[in-house]
């Protein structure tokens, strides 16, 4: 219905102590709530019908609507309302806006009639502020939902602390973009979400997404990624690794078995085309899972129709370019009258950029570009992926391709672009899909710019979605308002290569917002790594076992991408961890944990492990890890056990060692006797730092006023070229001051390569000179102080939404080590009010060496124990007492058993001093990791 100024309403309120308090305010009123606006167009109060209670903000100077126009924002400065529209002006640009406003249940939808105003390029409106804090234990809830795919919203549906606003670009017109204010008591929000979803038109909703999906038992499945091709042939296989791990989906994923883009499937893979994918999903529904698809959204493989041997004049390009003289059909150089400043021959898997040209109807790749006249695109290679090598006129135009991910990408307003989405649909119609994951969503701002990537990757979402026969369970790549009506769960992150506990702290915190927006959450993807040398980081039991019993806590599915397959459980260390995840999945579908329980469960950093003897119990546990490199007497560690008196539990694991500085292969990464090398320190508020060159460069660093654990400093050196350091490590000498600050060598990738970080920490809390190795980049402590590229963990919890901009780069990408661009060195840990020195030596990248630890022996408490065994790099043991003590390979799989010799006392509570060694080496020390395990009493309810 049409809204008016309501004196009923007004009355009532002012009964109620809540009087107009401006005259002139505008009262919108729908059945839960009232908006008020004031004469000079703010929205300052957010009426709860039922209780009286205003939730809005009086004082407020947000405007309620603003246009944006060459870089500045205007605000709207008056409003007027009359016979259901909505005017407002803006004075500052002689503007104006005029608004269908619209009653609904537990809504008021606003719709753009006309916008009067030159070069607008954004209109904004409903920027409503409240006092509400967007959380489940208030009484009343307010929520955006934007009801047409060119309105966008920066907010997600669900509980928000005020609102933004909607958005409506100048691209997509001014004139229908339409969005609905949603507010009424909590318990009774998400139903109005959903009735506002089912009037929206040409807006698609799944009863398994958005305001439904904590009411689908399905979305709250684990899943196994098959990254390998399931077949007719070995589908069973892969129905036993699900079942291993306690998943109850299993997500096929595609790009070789079915091609991205246009879904033809591999006849080498499914002979039958997709009556054998159809066999392989029938048999996964038999065995009680569901199944599903794993596409790269509206990307395009190179081998599709539309690529070779024509090019679609639908694939998108970024540029034009005209041939500044004639082509031959052989020439290797392509000369254009444009200037090529901006563009590159790099490419890579998440670089927003191609070198292929299309000149008519032939593709052109190159591998350089001349930025200088006369321009020129070099090193071509004609008729690429498969297209024919022709004559090409001069004037004749070269379109640069757009590519992302190794893909092309259609024009998003094209009908290729909704050609893929059928397809896609096609594909989960026919064969029985049960679930879609729209992975490389996230690179929507191929299409049309970061700016507009909301638009498109709805767009895509939703015109697959009413091609759909059936729901699907959905999952994306990325999050946009417009995708939460089809999203079934949040959080699958890809999984970390190191610091593995860190980072499941870090998305179970940045998981509780997702509770806010009524979505089930998720702690995969996950993956259960071998022994890669320094990197992955090599899982442990313990491993998987965190994140189980975070998962159970939060009540949060999980996934596998990598190290659970058919190979990995028969032969390699997979099944001890596959039991782990069962017991864990089985106790949360069970739903028996006691409530206090899985609240202790979740604590942060905290251990905790399935009492092997009785299902449901939990041990606190706790590591004591300490890699050492024995070079001539016992390296001596002091073992931590917070708990009481207990039987010694050990692992030791043979690491690789780095070689001898002097060696003829050692490269030398920098003497710091260049002047300029390296760029001026970047610095924390309150640091100063220099770098002085010379034989010992001296790293002086003054904290004026930072918190030590804040305050750091960095130099940066780019190398001319990127430099081989595959299979090196680190050597240098440094000489510290004792002050305990600590110093960071760090290499870093090619950006285009993924920019990997590989951070070596040495705390200088010596005195003197030492020669350090650096072998395994940085895990544990990843968290502990602050850098430029990373945050420490007690301050996560302020800004979670910004936890996956340096969790990324410092815990997920692997260091493409072939390919290293940068070196810094920096300081942390600066104590405030005093000036740190550090003088260093050259820093040299020596050959690693897979050395081993032989006959290893432990002494404590005055008694010794030997382990009879050596071992090779990669392997370990694992002591729990004399009649279990077993060795595993660098796969983790059983190798051996073995009968330790001498004896060992209890491990005290408290701090033990042990000492550790092994025969010793001729080619060099001994390294070796050792963790101690301890457990505390069961958790009780």
């Amino acid at each position: 219905m049409m809204l008016s100024a309501l004196s009923a309403l007004v009355l009532a309120l002012s009964a109620a102590g809540n009087a107009p308090r401006v005259a002139g305010d505008i009262y919108l009123q729908t059945d839960s709530f009232a908006l008020i606006l004031s004469a000079d167009a703010r929205a300052t109060g957010v009426m709860d019908m039922r209780a009286g209670e205003d939730y809005g903000v009086p004082d407020t100077g947000v405007p309620f609507a603003a246009v944006r126009r060459g870089g500045e924002t205007f605000p709207a400065t008056s409003a007027s309302y009359e016979n259901g529209q909505l005017t407002l002006e803006f004075a500052d640009i002689k503007g104006r806006a005029v608004f269908c406003v619209t009653s609904a249940f537990r809504r008021i939808e606003f719709e753009v009639s006309s916008l009067t105003c030159e070069r607008a390029a954004e209109l904004v409106f409903a920027q409503i502020p409240t006092t509400l804090r967007g959380a489940p234990d208030e009484p009343f809830a307010v929520s955006p939902l934007a009801l047409n795919l060119e309105t966008n919203c920066a907010q997600i549906p669900g509980l928000c602390p005020g609102l933004t606003g909607f958005t409506a670009p100048e691209r997509f017109g001014f004139r229908g973009a339409k969005g609905a204010v949603v507010a009424a008591p909590m318990a009774g929000l998400r139903d109005a979400l959903k009735e506002a979803l089912q009037s929206a038109e040409g807006l698609e909703h799944s009863p398994l997404g958005g305001p439904w999906a904590q009411e689908a038992k399905i979305n709250r499945g684990s899943y196994l990624i098959a990254t390998e091709d399931v077949t007719e042939a070995n589908v069973a296989y892969w129905i036993q690794a699900a079942h291993s791990v306690g998943a109850t989906q299993l997500d096929l994923h595609g790009g070789h078995a079915f091609r991205w883009g246009d879904y033809e499937v591999n006849r080498d893979v499914y002979p039958r085309g997709r009556d054998s994918l159809k066999a392989v999903v029938d048999t996964i529904h038999a065995a009680g899972l569901a199944a599903g698809l794993h596409t790269y959204a509206f990307f395009i493989a190179k081998e599709t129709p539309w690529v070779t041997p024509v090019p679609d004049d639908r694939l998108d390009t970024d540029a034009v370019f005209t041939l500044a003289e004639g082509l031959g059909a052989d020439a290797t150089e392509v000369a254009v009258n444009e200037d090529t400043a901006t563009l590159s021959a790099v490419t890579g898997f998440q670089v927003r950029n191609s070198a292929t040209l299309r000149v008519g109807d032939e593709l052109i790749t190159y591998t350089g570009v001349s930025k200088e006249a006369p321009y020129a695109f070099t090193g071509c290679t004609r008729g690429a992926l498969g297209t024919k090598a022709a004559r090409h006129a001069r004037g004749a135009k070269a379109a640069h391709l757009k590519e992302c991910f190794g893909l092309f990408v259609p024009k998003g307003d094209s009908t290729l672009f909704t050609e893929v989405a059928r397809r896609t649909a096609d594909l989960f119609n026919e064969c029985g899909f049960d679930m879609l994951y729209l992975d490389a969503l996230d690179g929507a701002d191929t299409l049309a710019g970061g700016p507009h990537a909301w638009h498109y990757a709805a767009k895509f979402t939703h015109e697959l979605a009413r091609r759909l026969d059936r729901p699907a369970v959905m999952e994306m790549s990325t999050f946009f308002h417009h995708l939460w009506p089809l999203r079934s769960r949040m959080g699958a992150w890809d999984c970390p290569a190191r610091g593995a506990r860190d980072f499941v702290d870090a998305h179970v915190l940045h998981n509780r917002r997702w509770e806010a927006s009524f979505l089930p959450v998720h702690l995969g993807w996950w993956g259960v790594f071998g022994w890669g040398g320094v990197q992955p980081e090599r899982s442990f039991p313990e491993d998987i076992e965190y994140v189980c019993a975070k998962a159970l806590a939060t009540d949060s599915s999980l996934s596998y991408i990598a190290g659970v397959t058919p190979e990995t459980l028969k032969t390699g260390g997979a099944g001890r961890f596959a039991g782990i995840a069962k017991r864990y999945e089985a106790l949360r579908a069970a739903g028996t944990v006691p409530v206090s329980v899985r609240a202790r469960l979740a604590a942060p950093g905290k251990e905790f492990t399935l009492d092997p003897k009785a299902d449901g119990k939990f041990l606190p546990l706790d590591r004591s890890r300490h890699t050492v490199t024995v070079t001539g007497a016992p390296a001596e560690v002091t073992v931590a056990n917070p708990h009481g008196e207990q039987p010694l539990r050990l692992r030791i694991e043979a690491l690789l060692s780095a070689g001898d500085p002097a060696s003829p292969d050692t490269l030398v990464l920098t003497d710091f006797q260049g002047v300029g090398e390296f760029a001026p320190a970047t610095a924390q508020q309150g640091v100063e730092a220099t770098l002085a060159p010379g034989p010992a460069a001296v790293l002086t660093a003054k904290n004026a006023s930072a918190e030590p654990g804040r305050a750091w400093a960095a130099f940066r050196s780019e190398f001319a070229a990127p430099l081989d350091l595959t299979h090196r490590g680190l050597a240098l000498t440094v000489e510290g001051d004792g002050q305990g600050a600590v110093l960071n060598v760090q290499l870093r990738a090619s950006e285009h390569l993924g920019g990997g970080i590989a951070d070596h920490y040495i705390p200088l809390d010596f005195k003197g000179r030492r020669q350090v190795l650096l072998v395994e980049p940085e895990s544990d402590r990843l968290a502990t102080w602050e850098w430029p590229h990373t945050r420490r963990r007690g301050d996560w919890a302020a800004d979670p939404d910004r936890l996956t901009g340096f969790l990324y780069p410092m815990y997920h990408i692997w260091v493409d080590y072939a390919s290293i661009a940068s070196m810094s060195v920096g300081v942390t840990n600066l104590p405030k009010g005093k000036t740190v020195t550090a003088k260093l030596g050259p820093v040299h990248a020596v050959k690693l060496r897979a050395g081993v630890v032989a006959n290893p022996f432990l002494l404590m408490g005055g008694e010794t124990v030997v382990f009879p065994v050596t071992l090779e790099a990669g392997e370990y043991l694992e002591y729990n007492d004399f009649a279990d003590c077993k060795v595993y390979d660098a796969r983790g799989a059983f190798k051996a058993d073995i009968v330790p010799l001498g004896v060992l006392p209890l491990l005290a509570a408290g701090d033990t001093v042990c000492a550790f060694a092994a025969d010793p080496q001729k080619d060099g020390p001994v390294r070796a990791r050792l963790t101690f395990t301890t457990t505390g009493e069961a958790l009780k309810p």
